[in-house]
């Protein structure tokens, strides 16, 4: 026990502690700037909701007023109307921003299948100029996702965050990945 007495050992334990630290300290903030970045695609990037999760919600609501319109016309075999609930369940059922991405593509086809199926239709004016109003909404969304600061601020961190040393070094020996991007 003399030993824990000599000044080298005791430097020797302060700087394993530091290291130590340091270490975990790094982990953490890392782990932290993730989950942040991560919450900019489901909250928005003022924390108000305004983001990719919720312009997806928004075209999973509208793909399924537009089916309501639809099997008035068309009727509830349709083919194109299980298609595109199949579509709005997958984009629902989607995960990772990389997933959602390809399921509101096929959100999009089918839509548009339905939206097309009706131009034939003898549409009540209500329900045609719902349509129309519908379509509108359902491709503003698009755009406002295009616009969206989510894919930006992911990219920072995997180039910035991962990128450096030794932040990119240490998240990768702890497992922290890359954040996926919409698209």
């Amino acid at each position: 026990m003399k030993w824990l007495n000599k000044r080298p050992v005791a430097f020797a334990v302060l700087a394993v502690v530091i290291l130590f630290s340091c270490i975990v300290g790094s982990y953490r903030s890392v782990l932290s700037l993730r989950q942040q970045t991560e919450q900019v695609f489901l909250q928005g990037e003022r924390g108000d909701g305004l983001s990719i999760a919720h312009d997806l919600e928004a075209r999973v609501r509208f793909s399924g007023n537009l089916t309501t319109v639809a099997r008035r016309y068309l009727g509830a075999g349709d083919t194109r109307l299980t298609e595109l609930q199949s579509a709005a369940d997958a984009l629902t059922a989607a995960q990772t921003p990389s997933e959602k991405y390809q399921a509101n593509r096929e959100l999009d086809t089918a839509f548009q299948a339905v939206y097309e199926a009706l131009e034939g239709q003898t549409l009540a004016k209500t329900d045609s100029d719902y349509r129309i109003r519908l379509r509108a909404d359902f491709h503003s969304r698009n755009v406002t996702i295009s616009h969206d600061a989510y894919n930006g601020l992911a990219q920072e961190f995997n180039q910035k965050v991962l990128g450096s040393f030794p932040a990119g070094a240490l998240a990768s020996a702890a497992g922290i990945a890359p954040l996926e991007l919409y698209g």
